[in-house]
């Protein structure tokens, strides 16, 4: 424990975070090549523009040939079928589960899902209405009561997986479509910045100008959404910047580093949670726990607050031991 401590007052200065780039581990084939004006799922969509990417996906708005509207195309990288296919019962039972809660809104939901043929294995898109970056907090609490409430999901269950970030929380702009409909139409007079690897196109995905009216806020990206009632016993997430759990010994990511950190910002673990966890013994011990808040006792801004010393000698860690007079 009390290196945990020292863990925790070392690492409460983060590092800056590494900058954003396209996944490292590309290659032709993995990734889904695919160009502007490219025509999918029987000729109903028209690739336009690189919109961004994941670390199985890459993100394209494309144009609804048959309906004459925008659509974003989710192409997953081969091997991920099932992922794509998971994720879109996700949004089905989302979108079915209680229309009239007020929640329902704040949620994003999918269109369908097709495949793209390519030699040496296909991969699966998921088709969604493009929706913009960035939203406000009262939207997202209120989606987040319909998914846990009436859908039982929680949004991530993935060690490897922020969900709740920035990059899933979109407007759902009612006045996208001439805006849209501008950036495509500006692309052939200056073309999207790409370059080739193997023969295979990679876009930088492109800025989006700012529309007339941001509308509501929406939560996206269910692909690791998980039930309510199942339960982990996976690694602690990193919560970037406020935790980032980098170990001082130079080993990168650690659980320990992590759970240090925690303990710096909220003060040590409690006894009741220590008995409930299956791998707490693995970090803490039940003795340093009553250690601490038995030292907390004594600790306090308020005179008044700190506990007396006829409450210290009742204290159970200090009565762990029998001591004869």
């Amino acid at each position: 424990m009390a290196q945990l401590a020292k863990w925790a007052t070392r690492l409460l200065r983060p590092a800056p975070l590494t900058p954003l780039r396209f996944p490292t581990d590309f290659k032709a084939g993995n990734y889904c090549p695919v160009n502007i004006a490219d025509l999918s799922a029987s000729n109903k969509y028209e690739s336009s523009a690189s919109s961004c990417f994941g670390s199985i996906s890459t993100v394209w708005l494309a144009r609804n040939l048959q309906k004459h509207g925008f659509v974003t195309l989710k192409i997953f990288a081969r091997g991920h079928g099932e992922t794509c296919r998971d994720e879109f019962q996700t949004y089905e039972a989302i979108d079915k589960a209680t229309p009239l809660h007020p929640g329902h809104r704040h949620v994003r939901t999918a269109l369908e899902t097709f495949t793209i043929d390519r030699p040496g294995g296909d991969h699966q898109c998921l088709v969604q209405r493009p929706i913009l970056l960035k939203g406000g907090l009262q939207h997202l609490l209120c989606a987040l009561d319909y998914l846990h409430t009436e859908c039982r999901l929680v949004h991530t269950g993935n060690l490897t997986c922020e969900n709740i970030k920035a990059d899933n929380i979109l407007h759902a702009s009612n006045a996208d479509e001439g805006m849209l409909r501008t950036f495509v139409e500006e692309e052939p007079k200056t073309p999207f910045p790409r370059k080739y690897v193997d023969g295979s196109p990679m876009y930088m995905s492109q800025r989006f100008g700012l529309p007339e009216d941001f509308g509501r806020i929406v939560l996206s990206d269910f692909g690791v959404a998980v039930g309510v009632d199942v339960k982990w016993n996976h690694d602690a997430q990193p919560r970037r910047p406020l935790v980032l759990g980098r170990d001082p010994n130079g080993q990168g990511y650690t659980t320990r580093a992590h759970l240090a950190e925690v303990v710096g910002l909220l003060g040590p673990l409690l006894l009741d949670l220590l008995e409930r966890r299956i791998r707490s013994k693995e970090f803490f011990s039940e003795d340093e726990v009553m250690f601490l808040d038995f030292v907390k006792g004594m600790l306090a801004w308020r005179p008044e607050d700190r506990k007396t010393a006829r409450e210290l000698l009742d204290d159970p860690w200090l009565n762990t031991w029998k001591i004869s007079d």
